[in-house]
C-alpha cells in the first residue's frame, strides 16, 4: 500500500467531504504529484500578438496514485511555476479520498479555487486534477474516457493545424503549404500585425492554397472591436472560417460588436473559465464557436457543462488544446462524444514534451486523429519522461 502524500502534505484536507474519503478496503489516493516539464526548442516558435516567440516548451502534469497503483493523468495550462504550487495547495482535498467520487471532490476543489476569484492559477490547478480525477475514473473501470461521456459518436475527430506564426510573408506561406502536404484540410493563421498586413498574409496564404483548404483566424485579442470588424471584412473574400479572439478576452461588448457586424463566424474562450465564465458570452451570442481550454477551464467537469450550454443557445464547440497532449488526449474524447464539435485543435509543430510522454500516439492522419481505444485517456504515459524532463527549479 502506499502512503498518501503530495509533495508539501500527507493528510486529507479536513474540509473534504466525509463521504469521499477512503474506507479500509477500498481505493484511495495516495499521491499527488505535479510536475513542471521543459525542453528546449532546436529554434523558437511563433509568435504571435499575446505570446512572444518560444524556446521552451513547458507544462505541468499533474500525477495521481492510488494506494493499489492505478495512475491517472492530467494537465494544467499557465505558468508552471505558480500552477506547481497550486497543485500542492489544493492536494489535501482528494488525498485520501475514493477516485471514483469525482463529483463531489470536483465541487471541493472549486469551492477553494473561488476563494481566490472566479479564474486563475488555482482554476488551472483544478483542471489539471479533474482531468486526473476523470483519467483515474475510466481505467479503473477499464473503459476509454469517452464512455463516461456518454460513448463516442465518431471513431475519428477532425483536426486543424495549428499554427501559422508571425513570420515573413514567404515563411508564412511555406509553413502553411507544409500543414496543407501533411493532410491538414483545416490551418489556423495568426493575425494582429495590423488590417493591412493580416489582410496581404491571409490573401497570399489563400491563393497558394486554393479554395479548398479551410483558414481560421486568431487574433489573440489584438485589436479593438473597430479594427477587428475591420478585418473580418477585408478577409471576408478570402473565405475565412472563422476569427478567434479578434478582441481581448475581457471584451464582452467588443466581441458582441464584432459578431454582429461581421459576416464571418466568430471563436473564442480559451481564457475563460468555469461555467459561470462562460455563461454570459453564450447567452450573449457574442461568438459561435466556443473554446474552453481543459487545462484551464476548470478541467473536463467544466468543459462538459460548458458545451452543453452552448449547445442549448445553438452554438458549436471546439475544444482550445495547447501543451503536452494529455489535456489533447481528453479533449478528443470530449470532441467524439459531443454531436456539435466537429473539429479540434492540433498544435503542428514539433514538441519535445508531446514526443517524450505519448510519442505519435494522437498525431493526426489525413487530418483527424482517431480517438483512443485504450482505458482512461487511451495512451500510455511514459512515466520516465516526467523525470527526465523535470525542470530544474524545484517543479
Amino acid at each position: 500500500m502506499v502512503p498518501p502524500t503530495s509533495e508539501n502534505t500527507s493528510l486529507p484536507d479536513p474540509g473534504a467531504p466525509e463521504d469521499v474519503l477512503g474506507k479500509p478496503g477500498r481505493r484511495r489516493i495516495a499521491v499527488v504529484q505535479a510536475f513542471h516539464l521543459a525542453a528546449r526548442l532546436d529554434r523558437p516558435l511563433g509568435g504571435s500578438a499575446r505570446r512572444q516567440p518560444v524556446s521552451v516548451r513547458q507544462s505541468t502534469i499533474v500525477r495521481l496514485l492510488c494506494d493499489d497503483g492505478l495512475v491517472g493523468y492530467g494537465e494544467c495550462m499557465g505558468p508552471p511555476s505558480i500552477l506547481v504550487p497550486a497543485v500542492r495547495h489544493l492536494a489535501p482535498i482528494v488525498l485520501g479520498a475514493d477516485p471514483l467520487a469525482r463529483n463531489a471532490l470536483t465541487r471541493a476543489l472549486m469551492a477553494r479555487a473561488r476563494e481566490e476569484g472566479p479564474a486563475g492559477p488555482l482554476v488551472a490547478a483544478v483542471s489539471g486534477i479533474d482531468l486526473a480525477l476523470w483519467d483515474l475514473a475510466a481505467r479503473a473501470l477499464d473503459v476509454p474516457l469517452v464512455v463516461l461521456l456518454g460513448g463516442s459518436l465518431r471513431t475519428q475527430v477532425p483536426t486543424y493545424a495549428a499554427s501559422v506564426y508571425f513570420s515573413p510573408l514567404d515563411e508564412a506561406v511555406d509553413v502553411a503549404a507544409q500543414f496543407a502536404a501533411r493532410g491538414f484540410r483545416s490551418i489556423k493563421v495568426k493575425v494582429g500585425l495590423g488590417v493591412e498586413e493580416d489582410a496581404t498574409r491571409v490573401a497570399a496564404i489563400r491563393e497558394h492554397l486554393g479554395p479548398e483548404v479551410h483558414l481560421l483566424l486568431d487574433a489573440n485579442g489584438a485589436y479593438d472591436a473597430n479594427a477587428a470588424i475591420a478585418l473580418a471584412r477585408r478577409c471576408d473574400s478570402a473565405g475565412v472560417s472563422w476569427i478567434e479572439e479578434p478582441v481581448p478576452a475581457d471584451d464582452l461588448e467588443g466581441c458582441h460588436r464584432v459578431h454582429d457586424a461581421a459576416a464571418v463566424p466568430i471563436a473564442a474562450g480559451e481564457n475563460l473559465a468555469t461555467r459561470q465564465g462562460f455563461a454570459p458570452w453564450i447567452a450573449a451570442r457574442a461568438i459561435d464557436v466556443v473554446m474552453p481550454d481543459l487545462g484551464r477551464c476548470g478541467g473536463l467537469t467544466e468543459a462538459v457543462a460548458v458545451a452543453n450550454l452552448a449547445s442549448a443557445h445553438g452554438l458549436a464547440v471546439s475544444p482550445h488544446c495547447w501543451g503536452s497532449s494529455i489535456a489533447f488526449a481528453a479533449a478528443v474524447h470530449l470532441a467524439a462524444a459531443l454531436p456539435h464539435c466537429q473539429i479540434l485543435e492540433f498544435d503542428a509543430h514539433p514538441d519535445p514534451l508531446r514526443e517524450a510522454l505519448l510519442g505519435d500516439a494522437l498525431t493526426p492522419r489525413s487530418g483527424a486523429v482517431v480517438v483512443p481505444a485504450g482505458p482512461g485517456i487511451g495512451v500510455e504515459v511514459r512515466e520516465a519522461a516526467l523525470q527526465d524532463l523535470a525542470a530544474t527549479d524545484g517543479g
